[in-house]
């Protein structure tokens, strides 16, 4: 998915506590901090920040 695609599809999660399922299946919850990060990944506070790369997301849905 690109970046273009990504922002479509997820804009309106922005700021919003969310759970990530990557393409391994192992799933992330926390709030959905910013849309892009070097245009390849977002961030997610979860207590702590964490850095998802565009690619490894399979879904994402609010938590």
């Amino acid at each position: 998915m690109t970046s273009e695609e990504f922002h479509n599809n997820y804009s309106n999660m922005l700021n919003k506590k969310v759970k990530i399922t990557l393409n391994n299946n192992y799933q992330v919850v926390g709030f959905f901090n910013d849309e892009f990060y070097e245009d390849h990944s977002i961030l997610i506070n979860n207590g702590s920040i964490a850095t998802i790369k565009i690619e490894a997301i399979k879904s994402i849905e609010l938590a």
